[in-house]
């Protein structure tokens, strides 16, 4: 019978690591044509080694086509198919993978997809970002929204004001009528 329980413990540690291994990244992102991108992908795992870990970053058309290899990352060293406009921008000691495309454009419209394999978790599991890109200029600047939400919050307050003044108003009336009648 105490073998059995071996068996059950050692399974147990074997499955263990596969439930801890996760990887995200956000699933869709808008772009401006002419900037610099960096696609973040992160994954959490319960063991890590430099050395057996991998990562592969591959882009599909959104116009269509076949998925190609855009960067691979493999004992300690990335390349890049494209170092021009495509660097390696992770820290595997954080669990980061992540990439900057350079000078994105309109071409780069599609899917990406970011595969790590980590040995020690016994699986490989990828995370897909939905690139779109667009004009330069078209995207509300943090400054606009910034505005926009303080000028709401400033409306509030007036608006509230305005009532608490003339529900305060409404009842020094009713006070000061109240006391004028008691006197006669």
């Amino acid at each position: 019978m105490a073998g059995y329980w071996d068996r059950i413990f050692l399974l147990a540690f074997v499955i263990h690591p596969m439930s801890g291994f996760e990887i995200y990244a956000k699933s869709e992102m808008i772009v401006e044509n002419g900037t610099d991108v960096r696609l973040s992908c992160t994954f959490k795992s319960n063991q890590v080694d430099q050395r057996t870990l991998s990562v592969y970053w591959s882009f599909k058309p959104g116009t269509g086509g076949k998925d190609q290899l855009i960067l691979y990352y493999l004992a300690g060293q990335s390349k890049s198919q494209f170092p021009d406009r495509i660097a390696w921008d992770g820290n595997i000691n954080k669990s980061d993978v992540s990439i900057i495309i350079k000078n994105i454009d309109f071409k780069d419209n599609g899917t990406y997809t970011c595969q790590v394999i980590n040995p020690f978790d016994y699986s490989k599991t990828a995370a897909e970002i939905l690139l779109s890109v667009v004009e330069q200029g078209s995207l509300p600047k943090h400054s606009i929204i910034t505005g926009a939400v303080i000028g709401a919050v400033v409306g509030l307050l007036l608006i509230i004001g305005v009532v608490y003044f003339i529900k305060r108003k409404k009842d020094g009336q009713r006070n000061a009528y109240i006391s004028g009648t008691g006197k006669n």
